[in-house]
């Protein structure tokens, strides 16, 4: 089925980890849009329509959605009678990870502390208190700018995450060992670190004492993509802030990005998002007077590196 959806900036984390914001208003249209950081949407008044990964929720208040990095959601606030009142919560992994906390997504599912966190839940009376406590915590925190502690938010976060692990139904999930874990998290952070290098399976395998075939084996099972998916997605988080909030050639983006030239640059990216990277920028524009995010939406069967294979980056 073609969808009209938009590939959300990632100019809101430009300068802070994290962003927190509490919006009071009526959606003008569905918000069908993927992003590369987690995000969540606590409904605190009002009602919402969405979805996550193609299942459609109604969202009451005291209801959530939590959409992983590179998961196709949406929301949309036209059928609430109230203007609705939703807090917004974007981070990327590292925020979670450099402060100690085992957090990462696979398959588009995420996992805290060997627990999965649901796409959506709506908190009953039992928990409905303790979520808008730590909720009313995680804004305050954020909003105290002269005293803001990250190490704080992030304590807030996690305890978030329990709260809602516990409350929901966990579903039967692979189970890794620690040590093959940590490898692929060491491989995931090299990646990271070296994405705009000349960068090859055969760089990473040797940090992780692993074998090829295990390391792609496990590699694939625990991040839901193969090493190019994974690479080329890191590639691609770099590539559109440059096109759309700088005048930087399309040399000078792929240099930058690892993407070497330009000829690579247009293969590859017409290859995943179905238009060139040039028409890419030429649609963008601001979502509304004052909002620095930008966004583009365009129709096309919804296809995010299935068909990737190993080599096809050159």
């Amino acid at each position: 089925m073609d969808k009209h959806f938009r590939i959300e900036s990632t100019a809101v984390l430009e300068k802070l980890p994290i962003s927190i914001s509490t919006l009071c208003f009526r959606s003008l249209e569905n918000d069908l849009h993927i992003h590369t950081y987690t995000h969540i949407a606590f409904v605190l008044a009002g009602s919402a329509n969405g979805s996550v990964k193609d299942k459609e929720y109604s969202f009451p208040p005291y209801s959530c959605a939590i959409a992983a990095p590179y998961t196709l959601h949406s929301f949309d606030t036209r059928c609430s009678e109230d203007t609705p009142i939703v807090v917004h919560i974007r981070f990327k992994d590292s925020f979670l990870t450099e402060r100690g906390y085992r957090f990462f997504h696979y398959n588009n599912t995420l996992r805290f502390e060997e627990r999965t966190i649901p796409e959506f839940i709506v908190f009953n009376d039992e928990n409905k208190a303790e979520a808008k406590r730590i909720i009313r915590a995680l804004t305050t925190e954020f909003e105290n700018k002269e005293n803001m502690s990250f190490d704080r938010i992030a304590e807030y976060l996690a305890e978030f995450f329990r709260m809602v692990a516990t409350a929901s139904p966990q579903e039967p999930v692979p189970v890794f060992k620690k040590e093959a874990i940590n490898c692929i998290e060491n491989a995931v952070k090299y990646i990271e670190a070296h994405y705009a290098e000349k960068l090859t399976i055969d760089d990473v395998i040797p940090l992780t004492a692993m074998s090829r075939s295990i390391f792609t084996k496990q590699f694939k099972a625990i991040t839901g993509m193969t090493f190019v998916q994974f690479l080329t997605s890191i590639r691609f988080g770099h590539v559109i802030p440059m096109l759309v909030a700088t005048e930087m050639s399309l040399n000078e983006i792929a240099a930058k990005t690892g993407l070497y030239n330009k000829t690579n640059l247009v293969r590859t990216f017409t290859k995943y998002f179905g238009m060139s990277p040039m028409r890419f920028r030429d649609y963008f524009e601001e979502t509304s007077p004052g909002v620095k995010e930008r966004h583009l939406t365009y129709k096309r069967r919804w296809k995010w590196l299935d068909d990737a294979e190993e080599g096809q980056v050159e």
